[in-house]
This record gives C-alpha cells, structure tokens and sequence, in this order.
C-alpha cells in the first residue's frame, strides 16, 4: 500500500473513532426517551435540548406518540 493509503485509512479509522457516537446517537434515540423528555420538561424547546436533538425532529415524533404539547404562553419559563 502507497503512503498516502496508509495515511488517508489511518484518517478515515480517526474519523470513525471521533464522530461515531453522534453518527450513532443522531437515530438511536429510544421512544420512551421522547415521552419522558416530553412530559417532564416545561417546554418541547427543552425537551429537544435534554435529548440533543433538532426541534422538528421532535415534534414529528412526539405528535407520532401523542405526547406533543405547546407551550406558548412560557407558563413556568422565565422571560427576558
């Protein structure tokens, strides 16, 4: 193997090493997860920041689940 293969698959492997648990962590987010995080936190807003996951994606899932709720009024978040 020519020098620069050996040099691009070690590259590849330390690509692999450092961006795999958020490749991995992006989809394996369970079900319950969502619901807990749904009914636990005072806003979808913060539910999405608590799993770490974009603000569509979770509310495409919690409507699938039937735990979606709109907080729009910020009852018990602070303003400002």
């Amino acid at each position: 193997m020519a020098e620069w293969q050996t040099q691009w698959t070690l590259f590849q492997k330390f690509l692999l090493k450092t961006f795999a648990k958020f490749i991995m962590r992006r989809n394996n987010i369970e079900n319950e997860k969502i619901v807990k995080a749904c009914q636990e936190s005072r806003s979808m807003l913060e539910a999405a920041r608590i799993l770490g996951i974009p603000m569509n994606t979770l509310k495409r899932k919690a409507i699938a689940f039937g735990c979606y709720k709109t907080n729009q009024g910020g009852a018990g978040s602070r303003k400002g």
